[in-house]
Protein backbone atom coordinates (compact mmCIF):
# COMPACT_ATOMS: atom_id res chain seq x y z
CA UNK A 1 0.00 0.00 0.00
CA UNK A 2 1.03 3.16 -0.76
CA UNK A 3 1.73 6.42 1.44
CA UNK A 4 -1.36 7.89 -0.12
CA UNK A 5 -3.23 4.90 0.25
CA UNK A 6 -2.42 4.72 3.67
CA UNK A 7 -2.86 8.39 4.79
CA UNK A 8 -6.42 7.86 3.24
CA UNK A 9 -7.38 4.94 5.21
CA UNK A 10 -6.10 6.95 8.19
CA UNK A 11 -8.37 10.11 7.00
CA UNK A 12 -11.81 7.89 6.23
CA UNK A 13 -11.34 5.41 9.70
CA UNK A 14 -10.04 7.85 12.30
CA UNK A 15 -11.61 5.86 15.30
CA UNK A 16 -8.00 3.39 13.91
CA UNK A 17 -5.84 6.61 15.58
CA UNK A 18 -4.96 6.77 19.41
CA UNK A 19 -7.20 9.37 20.67
CA UNK A 20 -4.72 11.69 21.70
CA UNK A 21 -2.82 11.79 17.93
CA UNK A 22 -3.81 15.30 16.77
CA UNK A 23 -2.75 14.88 13.64
CA UNK A 24 -2.89 12.30 10.48
CA UNK A 25 0.76 10.59 10.22
CA UNK A 26 3.13 13.51 9.26
CA UNK A 27 5.43 10.86 8.23
CA UNK A 28 3.66 9.48 5.57
CA UNK A 29 1.93 12.75 4.62
CA UNK A 30 5.35 14.81 4.59
CA UNK A 31 6.51 12.28 2.07
CA UNK A 32 4.01 13.12 -0.50
CA UNK A 33 4.85 14.67 -3.43
CA UNK A 34 3.33 15.69 -6.97
CA UNK A 35 0.02 14.72 -7.46
CA UNK A 36 -0.24 12.58 -4.12
CA UNK A 37 0.66 15.75 -1.74
CA UNK A 38 -2.11 17.73 -4.22
CA UNK A 39 -5.04 14.71 -3.90
CA UNK A 40 -3.99 14.24 0.04
CA UNK A 41 -4.20 18.09 0.68
CA UNK A 42 -7.77 18.11 -1.05
CA UNK A 43 -9.34 15.41 1.38
CA UNK A 44 -7.48 17.13 4.42
CA UNK A 45 -9.42 20.46 3.10
CA UNK A 46 -12.17 18.52 2.69
CA UNK A 47 -12.29 17.23 6.01
CA UNK A 48 -11.24 20.06 7.69
CA UNK A 49 -14.19 22.08 6.24
CA UNK A 50 -16.45 20.40 8.16
CA UNK A 51 -14.49 20.07 11.25
CA UNK A 52 -11.87 17.65 11.56
CA UNK A 53 -9.15 18.85 13.86
CA UNK A 54 -6.79 16.56 12.88
CA UNK A 55 -6.98 17.29 9.02
CA UNK A 56 -6.66 21.08 10.19
CA UNK A 57 -3.46 20.82 12.01
CA UNK A 58 -1.66 17.91 9.53
CA UNK A 59 -2.74 21.06 6.81
CA UNK A 60 -0.96 23.11 9.14
CA UNK A 61 2.26 20.65 9.74
CA UNK A 62 2.12 20.45 5.88
CA UNK A 63 2.72 23.76 5.25
CA UNK A 64 -0.47 23.82 3.01
CA UNK A 65 -0.58 26.99 1.86
CA UNK A 66 -3.39 25.78 -0.38
CA UNK A 67 -5.38 25.54 3.07
CA UNK A 68 -5.00 29.48 4.01
CA UNK A 69 -8.38 31.18 2.71
CA UNK A 70 -10.08 28.25 4.64
CA UNK A 71 -7.85 28.11 7.92
CA UNK A 72 -8.21 32.18 7.80
CA UNK A 73 -11.86 32.08 7.53
CA UNK A 74 -12.48 29.15 10.18
CA UNK A 75 -9.58 30.99 12.30
CA UNK A 76 -11.52 34.11 12.75
CA UNK A 77 -14.74 32.22 12.84
CA UNK A 78 -17.05 30.93 16.06
CA UNK A 79 -16.80 27.51 15.36
CA UNK A 80 -15.68 24.54 17.49
CA UNK A 81 -12.76 23.85 15.35
CA UNK A 82 -11.86 27.43 15.08
CA UNK A 83 -9.26 27.08 18.04
CA UNK A 84 -7.21 24.15 15.89
CA UNK A 85 -7.64 26.77 12.71
CA UNK A 86 -5.81 29.21 15.02
CA UNK A 87 -3.00 26.86 15.70
CA UNK A 88 -2.73 25.87 12.24
CA UNK A 89 -2.41 29.33 10.77
CA UNK A 90 0.31 29.90 13.45
CA UNK A 91 2.36 26.81 12.18
CA UNK A 92 1.91 28.12 8.37
CA UNK A 93 3.43 31.38 10.25
CA UNK A 94 -0.23 33.57 10.13
CA UNK A 95 -0.19 33.87 13.72
CA UNK A 96 -0.20 37.76 14.14
CA UNK A 97 -3.47 37.31 12.03
CA UNK A 98 -5.21 35.73 14.69
CA UNK A 99 -3.17 37.15 18.00
CA UNK A 100 -6.45 38.57 19.50
CA UNK A 101 -8.38 35.55 18.96
CA UNK A 102 -5.49 33.30 20.53
CA UNK A 103 -5.50 36.02 23.21
CA UNK A 104 -9.24 35.48 24.08
CA UNK A 105 -9.00 31.98 23.97
CA UNK A 106 -6.20 32.45 26.64
CA UNK A 107 -8.87 34.36 28.80
CA UNK A 108 -11.79 32.22 27.77
CA UNK A 109 -10.17 28.87 28.00
CA UNK A 110 -8.64 28.55 31.55
CA UNK A 111 -8.46 24.51 31.66
CA UNK A 112 -6.76 24.24 28.44
CA UNK A 113 -4.07 27.06 29.17
CA UNK A 114 -3.60 25.75 32.02
CA UNK A 115 -1.89 22.82 31.57
CA UNK A 116 0.47 24.52 28.71
CA UNK A 117 1.55 27.48 31.01
CA UNK A 118 3.23 26.14 34.61
CA UNK A 119 4.88 28.93 35.78
CA UNK A 120 3.52 31.34 38.35
CA UNK A 121 5.33 34.52 36.68
CA UNK A 122 4.92 36.00 33.72
CA UNK A 123 5.48 33.24 30.44
CA UNK A 124 5.98 34.95 26.83
CA UNK A 125 4.21 32.90 24.10
CA UNK A 126 6.30 33.58 20.59
CA UNK A 127 4.18 33.34 17.56
CA UNK A 128 5.57 33.37 14.18
CA UNK A 129 5.84 36.58 12.73
CA UNK A 130 6.09 39.66 14.91
CA UNK A 131 2.98 39.11 17.45
CA UNK A 132 3.95 37.74 21.00
CA UNK A 133 1.28 37.35 23.81
CA UNK A 134 2.11 36.70 27.67
CA UNK A 135 0.00 34.45 29.80
CA UNK A 136 0.13 35.39 33.57
CA UNK A 137 -0.84 33.27 36.33
CA UNK A 138 -1.67 34.33 39.61
CA UNK A 139 0.30 33.41 43.04
CA UNK A 140 -2.82 30.95 43.77
CA UNK A 141 -2.58 29.90 40.01
CA UNK A 142 -6.56 30.18 39.38
CA UNK A 143 -6.80 33.57 37.42
CA UNK A 144 -5.27 34.03 34.30
CA UNK A 145 -4.76 37.26 32.57
CA UNK A 146 -3.12 37.82 28.36
CA UNK A 147 -1.49 40.79 27.21
CA UNK A 148 -1.15 40.88 23.35
CA UNK A 149 1.60 42.57 21.45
Amino acid sequence: MSALDQLLHQIANPSEIAWNEETYDLGLAGALSGADRATAVAKLIDNARVGDTRAILTLGHLQAVEALPMLQADGKSQEPWALAARRALVLLGHGPEVVQQIADDAVHARTKMARAISRKSSSPVSLVGRASITLIRSEAGSDLFCSAR
